[in-house]
């Protein structure tokens, strides 16, 4: 019977473990099971070398000291991955907040003990530190400190960690933690984000961290500034020093219109959609040269009563607003060429009247309109007509009137008759329409009625 040693029976073990991981985690953790069996031939190997000792004192102080070098090994492996920040928040801490690394003349961050950085947020929810986010585990445990850990299962909770703030004048970002506790929605830890890359743009503060991306994007003819998604709710002081005509400010937290902004008048382009925002300033009259604005997806509802004063402005975008009726200052705008009011909640074309003879382009699909209304005469420059998903079933005669239009976009509604009058847009260019509920002798005069453009029935 061959001798039972030390280093096979951890070997042996060591190939259980490997299979046992592998087969109860569905393959998942197939690697580490696969590491385990690896360690276990190893183990197999320095058994038969220990073998070669000259004597038996020998080679049983190798087995014993090979084996409590791995069972060593094992054991600090094994705490080394169970390493991890254990955030503790004051007793029933509600709000938001976050801890701020990298800030020069801040206290540093406790030592790690046991394994276990003990990381203890001030009753103001904010922790600012000159200790870096690299020097941290990057596991994570929560509670509170009285010991009782947070319920992870409540929708109330977030935590984000690893997150820029960038400071945008300078090259400087604030590098954070973020948290929210319950549905205190207040953004006061934004708003000392902001408050920092201030300091930090008057040369008050120092940061560890600096981008190596400029928002500013200058590889184009005209300069922009590019801040789409950066978790932002302001923006910082004198930022209408840049001398950029765009800004996409588009996915962030804004909940009011930003005032910094509005002291830009060299603006061309603002896009502040996908944001919260539920009001637009008065004073939008400051923005003499702004040609295109993007409001999709706010929750904007209510409008200076006159934007007469934008004679700059071509571009005005609306979608996604869940509009029942447009609002009539959009209808003052004198120059406007461009309306977007796709996936809101329109039922007709009533709004459309004298004053949008100059538009050249109008998005209206996915709304619950029902049919064309003959106010669409007074389009008389119109070139593209996009309609399409919505439950209109004929084309009327009044269609005929837009002899500018050169897009027809109709499909995704149940067309069943389209009017001859339809031959009279010369200019037509493209047409796609729902096929459906037509027949083909429909189709067939249709394209007859209009030879110069491509149709596309689908």
């Amino acid at each position: 019977m061959k001798r039972i040693t030390p280093l096979k029976i951890l070997g042996i073990l060591s190939v259980l473990l490997g299979l046992t991981v592998a087969i109860l985690t569905g393959g998942y953790l197939i690697i580490l099971g696969a590491y385990f069996i690896g360690l276990a031939l190893l183990l197999f190997l320095f058994d038969w070398l220990t073998k070669k000792t000259k004597t038996r004192k020998a080679y049983w102080i190798s087995q014993i000291a090979l084996s409590v070098a791995y069972v060593a090994f094992l054991t600090l492996s094994y705490l080394d991955w169970n390493k991890h920040n254990l955030i503790v928040f004051p007793n029933e801490f509600q709000g938001d907040g976050g801890i701020v690394f990298g800030i020069e003349g801040y206290p540093e961050l406790p030592e790690m003990k046991y394994w276990v950085k003990t990381i203890e947020i001030p009753s103001n929810g904010v922790l600012i530190t000159s200790t870096k986010e690299e020097e941290l585990p990057n596991k994570f445990q929560f509670q509170y400190q009285d010991g009782s850990s947070l319920d992870f299962r409540d929708s109330t909770w977030n935590f984000s960690h690893s997150t820029e703030f960038p400071c945008i004048l300078t090259s400087s970002i604030v590098k954070h933690y973020s948290f929210k506790i319950g549905n205190n929605s207040s953004s006061n830890f934004q708003e000392l984000l902001s408050n920092l890359c201030d300091s930090m743009n008057q040369g008050k503060l120092v940061t560890a961290y600096v981008s190596e991306y400029s928002p500013i994007v200058k590889e184009v003819e005209t300069p922009y500034l590019h801040l789409q998604n950066k978790g932002l709710s302001k923006l910082p002081q004198n930022i209408n020093t840049l001398q950029v005509k765009e800004i996409i400010l588009t996915g962030n937290n804004f909940t009011e219109f930003p005032a910094e902004v509005l002291n830009m008048p060299q603006l061309e382009e603002l896009l502040i959609g996908h944001n919260p925002v539920s009001k637009l300033p008065d004073n939008l009259e400051s923005f003499k040269n702004l040609k295109r604005l993007s409001i999709n997806a706010t929750q904007i509802k209510e409008f200076p009563s006159d934007l007469s004063a934008l004679e700059s402005l071509e571009t005005i975008g609306l979608d996604h607003n869940e509009f029942k009726k447009v609002p009539e200052p959009i209808l003052t705008i004198p120059n406007l060429k461009r309306l977007g009011l796709n996936n809101n909640k329109l039922t007709d074309l009533k709004f459309i009247d004298e004053r949008l003879e100059g538009l050249e382009s109008i998005y209206l699909y996915s709304n619950e309109i029902k049919q064309i209304d003959c106010e669409i005469e007074n389009l008389k420059s119109l070139k593209e007509l996009l309609i399409f998903d919505n439950e209109i079933d004929s084309i009327p005669d009044c269609i005929g009137s837009l002899t500018n239009l050169e897009k027809l976009e109709i499909w995704s509604n149940p067309i069943k008759y389209v009017t001859p009058e339809i031959q009279k847009l010369t200019n037509l260019k493209t047409v796609r329409m729902e096929k459906d509920n037509l027949t083909e002798e429909q189709m067939e005069s249709i394209r007859k009625w209009l030879p110069n453009a491509e149709i596309s029935f689908q």
